[in-house]
C-alpha cells in the first residue's frame, strides 16, 4: 500500500498548490504570460487532488466492515482543529486588537451542521459519503463487474455532463453525488484492478493537463467577454479532470515503490496528510498563510516559483504541527475511545431500528 500512501501525500500537496495558486493569488500576481501559463499548468496538474483523495478512501475501505469508530476518530481530529484554531485566533485577536474578531454567526457556520466540525466543506460532504458507504458497498456486492462499472460511468455522466446543464451551476465537483461516485470508483479499482501501459498512461495524463489548462484559459477569456458557460474546466467533476484522476490513480496502483527511504518518508507523512488540509484551510488560519504568500511574492522572481515554495512551506509546517497533534491523540488513546464511542452509537442505532420495526409491524 506504499504506492497508495504516496498518492495520498501527493494529492494533499496538490490541494496546497490549488489553494496557493488559485485562492491565494498565484494567478493574479503573475507578471507575464509565461508566468501565468506556468501557474495555470500547475493548477491543471493539481486539480485531481480531491478526486484521488476520495478514491483512496473507497480503495482502502473496500471489503472492510463499516465501523462508526473510524468516523468518530476522524471527527475528533476535525473538531480539534475547528474549535482549537478558533480559540487560538480569538486569543491572538484579543491580545493584538482587543477584540475576539469572531461573530456568533461565524461560529455557527463553523460548528454546524456537523457539530464542532463544519469549518471544512470536504468533511461535511464526507460525512454524507460515510453514511452512504454501506449502501454503496451493498450495491457493489450485488452487481457484477460490468453492471457496477456501467453504474459508475452513468453516475459520472449525470454529474459531469447533465447536472451542470440542468442546474446552471458549474461546481458539482464539491457535491455528495460526485464524491460518492469517486468513492465507488476507488472501491471498483480495488476489486477489479486495471493495468495501463506506463508510457501511454503518463502521456494521456500530460495531454489532459494541457487540455485542462487550455480549456481554463478559454473559459476565462469567454467569461470576460460576457459568455456564461455551464462547465468550468477546473471543476473536480469536469470530464477531463475526472479521466485524469482515474488514470493517475490507476498508474499509482500499478506502481512499485522500491526505495526504503521513500517508503519511510511516506509512512511518516501519511498519518498527517489530512491535518495539512485541516490546518491551512481553517478560516482562522488561512489569512496567515495568505500573508505568507503575499510576503514572499514580492521577494521571489516569479509567481510560479512562489506558488511552489509557499506550498512546500505550508505542507512542511502543517505536517509538523499535525505530528504534535498525532502524538497527543496517541497519548490520550483517542482511537481507542473513538472505537468505544462508535460501538455505543452502533448499538443505539440498532436498538432504534429494531424499535421502529416493531412499531411499524403493529
Amino acid at each position: 500500500m506504499c504506492q497508495i500512501d504516496a498518492l495520498r501525500v501527493l494529492s494533499m500537496f496538490f490541494v496546497c498548490l490549488l489553494h496557493v495558486g488559485g485562492g491565494y493569488g498565484g494567478m493574479a500576481t503573475a507578471a507575464n504570460i509565461l508566468d501565468k501559463g506556468l501557474v495555470l499548468l500547475m493548477l491543471a496538474t493539481a486539480d485531481v487532488g480531491v478526486n484521488c483523495f476520495m478514491m483512496i478512501t473507497g480503495y482502502v475501505s473496500w471489503g472492510k466492515e463499516w465501523k462508526p469508530g473510524r468516523y468518530v476518530a476522524l471527527w475528533g481530529q476535525v473538531a480539534f482543529y475547528t474549535v482549537g484554531l478558533v480559540v487560538v485566533a480569538s486569543v491572538v485577536n484579543m491580545a493584538t486588537q482587543g477584540d475576539a474578531g469572531i461573530t456568533w454567526s461565524r461560529l455557527g457556520s463553523l460548528f454546524l451542521p456537523v457539530p464542532f466540525a463544519s469549518a471544512y466543506w470536504y468533511f461535511t460532504v464526507y460525512t454524507s459519503v460515510f453514511l452512504l458507504s454501506p449502501a454503496m458497498g451493498l450495491l457493489q456486492a450485488r452487481l457484477n463487474q460490468k453492471q457496477f462499472l456501467t453504474f459508475i460511468l452513468v453516475c459520472m455522466a449525470l454529474v459531469s455532463v447533465c447536472a451542470p446543464l440542468s442546474s446552471g451551476s458549474s461546481h458539482w465537483g464539491c457535491s455528495t453525488a460526485w464524491l460518492c461516485t469517486m468513492h465507488m470508483a476507488g472501491s471498483y479499482l480495488r476489486e477489479y484492478p486495471v493495468k495501463v501501459n506506463r508510457a501511454k498512461g503518463w502521456m494521456l495524463i500530460l495531454l489532459g493537463t494541457f487540455l485542462g489548462a487550455a480549456g481554463c484559459a478559454g473559459y476565462i477569456w469567454l467569461t470576460k467577454h460576457g459568455a456564461r458557460l455551464p462547465y468550468f474546466p477546473f471543476d473536480y467533476s469536469f470530464p477531463i479532470v475526472a479521466a485524469e484522476s482515474v488514470l493517475l490513480f490507476v498508474m499509482f496502483t500499478n506502481m512499485e515503490v522500491k526505495s526504503k527511504f521513500a517508503c519511510l518518508l511516506i509512512s511518516v507523512l501519511t498519518p498527517v496528510s489530512f491535518g495539512v488540509y485541516l490546518i491551512h484551510c481553517h478560516p482562522c488560519a488561512e489569512p496567515y498563510f495568505r500573508h505568507l504568500y503575499s510576503t514572499l511574492s514580492g521577494r521571489l522572481p516569479c509567481s510560479s516559483l512562489c506558488v511552489i515554495v509557499v506550498s512546500l512551506l505550508i505542507y512542511a509546517v502543517t505536517s509538523m504541527l499535525d505530528g504534535c497533534r498525532l502524538q497527543l491523540f496517541r497519548l490520550m488513546r483517542v482511537r481507542q475511545w473513538s472505537d468505544k464511542a462508535g460501538a455505543w452509537l452502533t448499538s443505539r442505532a440498532r436498538n432504534m431500528v429494531e424499535w421502529l420495526v416493531r412499531q411499524t409491524a403493529k
